[in-house]
């Protein structure tokens, strides 16, 4: 495909990809992922997610994302710990960034508009335009806004549990360790050399990565503003026909 776009002389840069989403359930793992094998090639990559649900409801179904560099580089470095993101001051709001679109339509798109515009009013033959959100897409949007924050609290869990495991095996590493400084003590009263303090079998545990819970975040975040957003558009739609009628 890129290789004919090249033959008729037609642009044919790459600077990312696109890839279509359900009710808006973008932020995951994956598409970070991909952002990662496509920086190696495009420094400057973008990816264009499009959201049918959210168009055939009316709204603007396109949206820009890149990755923050300061994410970014944490990301690449393989720091995407609590204690490295703490101290750099990144949360779940640094991950991605939108960036501004502009769709513009072709001259016979617009001739046709002015052709199809009226000055007629409103009848209630037209009176569908005031239909309320789907009640299914609604439904969709709570389910899986649910789902994320069931997801989240097993993250939390996963955490808690962590930070259980972590401090039991510093215990053990302690008890260990002035176990060992005790025998040294006698064995340096007795004449001998004193054994090593470092424990062979003594390795800290790795901390859970903090990615997945903030892109968990970010969904829940996500669903629960298209919920509000529909909300609010209900209200308005339910003020105009107490108006009509």
């Amino acid at each position: 495909m890129m290789r004919c776009l090249r033959e008729v002389n037609v642009d044919n840069n790459t600077v990312g990809w696109y890839q279509s989403t359900f009710v808006g359930s973008y932020q995951t793992l994956e598409i970070v992922e991909t952002f990662m094998s496509y920086q190696e090639s495009i420094k400057r990559c973008v990816c264009v997610v499009y959201d049918p649900q959210g168009a055939a409801q009316g709204a603007f179904g396109l949206k820009v994302l890149k990755l923050k560099e300061k994410f970014l580089q944490l990301f690449k470095e393989g720091k995407c710990n609590a204690t490295t993101l703490n101290q750099e001051g990144v949360t779940s709001k640094d991950i991605f960034v939108e960036l501004p679109i502009t769709v513009n339509n072709s001259s016979l798109v617009s001739a046709m508009f002015q052709v199809l515009e009226t000055d007629q009013r409103a009848d209630r033959r037209q009176t569908d335009r005031l239909a309320f959100v789907e009640p299914d897409l609604l439904e969709r949007n709570l389910e899986f806004m649910m789902d994320s924050v069931d997801e989240y609290h097993g993250k939390i869990y996963q955490v808690s549990q962590y930070h259980r495991m972590s401090a039991r095996h510093e215990l053990q590493h302690q008890q260990w360790l002035q176990k060992r400084r005790q025998e040294n003590a006698a064995r340096r009263a007795a004449g001998d050399d004193p054994l090593t303090e470092e424990d062979p079998n003594y390795a800290p545990l790795t901390e859970p990565s903090r990615m997945e819970s903030f892109l968990i975040a970010n969904q829940t975040t996500n669903f629960s503003e298209k919920v509000a957003v529909a909300g609010g558009q209900t209200l308005q739609k339910l003020g105009v026909m107490e108006s009509l009628y």
